[in-house]
């Protein structure tokens, strides 16, 4: 188990020590001095702790003060910068109102503006910064964008102005080669002109970019096409001798390109003026046009195309001499139609102009000065007003030279103003509205055309012979189409259709012999069956009876149709996409029974 050694004796000496120097007055340590000294120290020591504590808590909080001054600038710098950018985007670059858009010499102020607008922007968001530090960060952000700003500026403008230059080049070189060119006449002032247009060239041509080879080919070929201009206006005023010289003169300065076409030009030239010297030559014998045409053919032998050209120089002044007469002479009938109308008598007109009329316009005309005299107005003959109906839409050209005047006392006031109106249209070349106001003549034409075929008549040959008989009898039918239809068109206020047209033409045509429409156009009707392709005379008149009582086949209804027969009829009709009625039914098995059967 473990010892516990006890003390003993005195282990330590009491001898005093050698040499000591002893004392009997008090000292401070004998007082206690070194413990207070010692309590005093301590003191210090933990009173410096305390001190280097509070040291370090100071310079913790500066540096927090600091680092949230540091973080406020560049927050306040950072909004400031975004401002800027926001503006400069606003100013520059919105795609309606920015300064990138505008164009052109609109541009030229550009750059003092938006320095300006800058500087006043960048005024009012440096008023709204707290410190120096601040406003220094910010000057020194506005200084580089500034610069960035005034450069993107001057780029666009140098852009627009170098655009802007070119277009005013471009214009002034050719208003120049456009008053050289109208003015080739005058060689004086071409040679003005085209200098004008070589120094807007060679003046602006470095500022533009371009360089020494670019410009010169630029002045040349200015001048080869001012030159070329020239020449064909020369030949277009009939200057070929003019024209000849010039090219002589300049021929070196043209592109080699144009040459073949300018020399083409000047030998048609020429020729033409050649043509016109021999035109005009075998005009002044007179003569009619073949005996011009001749005569041209016998003085031309070894020059074609020379021939050719004077052939059609005098083909062409016949036709204006002939359209010249023609419209002498309408003014001259029409003037004694007007006397006319107003006197009632042709004693009226002018005795030199009388004699100016044919025989047929007298005739016209004194006819017209009795239906006058009378107080009648014009009764309109159908033949003569739907024949130039149909020449109007058949040959337009030939109505349009047509002398109305000479039908005049044939046609009635209605149809003579539609007939006129019609031949102005065409004259005037405006087909569209004269296709509008032939389109219900054609529209009734075809189905009556189509209809008439059914029953094996050639309505052509009622229409080339408009006075005869079956003529009048065919205009008679378009006649009375023309007045159910104005009465449908009366009743539903709008066009009839096709299929409206055609259920009027079969009732007309089927019903024409019950003395419907009037026993006038019954008889019509059966002179327009004289030119049925079949016999309609040999059909037995007998074939059907009705209650004990024989009955014609033209005057059978639709309870003469057998029931097998309508529903045989009734399929033919839907296959051939014709209307389906009681009386197409009723037609096509009269039709069956006119060609016999079947």
């Amino acid at each position: 188990m473990p010892i516990v050694n006890t003390y003993g004796g005195r282990k330590v000496a009491t001898a005093p020590l050698p040499g000591a120097r002893l004392t009997a007055a008090e000292t401070a340590l004998s007082e206690g001095a070194g413990v207070e000294q010692a309590r005093a120290q301590k003191f210090e020591t933990l009173a410096g702790v305390a001190g280097q504590l509070g040291q370090m808590a100071t310079s913790t909080y500066t540096a927090l003060v600091q680092q949230e001054h540091d973080r406020a600038d560049n927050v306040a710098l950072l909004a400031a910068g975004n401002a800027l950018a926001t503006w400069e985007h606003q100013r520059l670059y919105d795609p309606e109102t920015g300064a990138l858009q505008v164009k052109g010499k609109d541009a030229m102020p550009l750059p003092e503006a938006i320095a300006a607008d800058y500087g006043r922007q960048a005024d009012a968001i440096a008023a709204g910064l707290t410190t120096p530090r601040q406003k220094q960060a910010f000057a020194q952000l506005r200084a580089q964008r500034g610069e960035a700003l005034d450069l993107t500026i001057r780029r666009h403008v140098f852009g627009e102005m170098q655009t802007y230059q070119g277009q005013e080049v471009n214009a002034a070189v050719e208003n120049a080669m456009s008053a050289a060119i109208a003015n080739a006449l005058d060689p004086r002032r071409v040679g003005v002109e085209l200098g004008r247009a070589v120094a807007a060239i060679t003046t602006n041509g470095p500022a533009l970019g371009l360089g020494p080879e670019q410009i010169a080919q630029k002045v040349a070929a200015v001048t080869s096409t001012v030159h070329v201009g020239v020449i064909d206006r020369l030949l277009a005023n009939d200057q070929a001798g003019a024209a000849k010289v010039y090219f002589q003169e300049t021929k070196g300065q043209i592109d080699g390109k144009a040459l073949a076409k300018v020399e083409a030009a000047l030998e048609e030239g020429g020729l033409r003026k050649r043509a016109q010297q021999t035109a005009d030559e075998i005009a002044k014998d007179g003569g009619t046009l073949t005996e011009q045409r001749d005569r041209a053919k016998a003085l031309i032998t070894d020059d074609p195309k020379l021939r050719e050209q004077v052939l059609n120089l005098i083909e062409h002044e016949a036709a204006v001499t002939d359209r010249a007469d023609r419209e002498w002479h309408e003014t001259l009938v029409t003037r004694a139609y007007n006397v006319v109308d107003k006197t009632h008598d042709v004693r009226s007109i002018a005795p030199a102009e009388w004699m100016s009329l044919t025989g047929g316009e007298r005739n016209s005309l004194m006819d017209y000065a009795a239906q006058r005299a009378r107080g009648l107005p014009v009764q309109n003959d159908d033949p003569t007003y739907y024949g130039l109906m149909r020449q109007a839409g058949d040959d337009p050209e030939a109505f349009a030279q047509y002398n109305l005047l000479k039908d005049r006392y044939r046609l009635g006031d209605p149809e003579f103003k539609q007939l006129v109106a019609l031949q102005l249209q065409i004259r005037n070349g405006d087909r569209a509205a004269a296709d509008r106001d032939l389109s219900n003549f054609r529209q009734n034409s075809d189905v009556i055309d189509d209809a008439l075929a059914l029953y094996g008549v050639d309505p052509k040959v009622a229409r080339n012979k408009p006075l005869s008989p079956e003529g009048k009898a065919l205009a008679q039918l378009y006649r009375i189409l023309d007045q159910q239809v104005a009465v449908l068109e009366g009743k539903s206020g709008k066009k009839p259709t096709n299929v409206d047209v055609q259920q009027l033409v079969d009732g007309l045509l089927s019903q024409s012999v019950t003395g419907t429409v009037g026993s006038g156009w019954s008889a019509a009707w059966n002179v327009l069956l004289g030119l049925a392709a079949f016999p309609v005379g040999n059909i037995a008149p007998m074939d059907f009876s009705r209650a004990g009582r024989p009955v014609g086949l033209l005057n059978l209804t639709i309870a003469d149709v057998p029931e097998t027969e309508r529903e045989k009829i009734r399929g033919a009709l839907t296959r051939a996409g014709r209307p389906v009625t009681n009386q197409t039914i009723l037609d096509a098995f009269i039709l069956q029974r006119l060609r016999g059967g079947g």
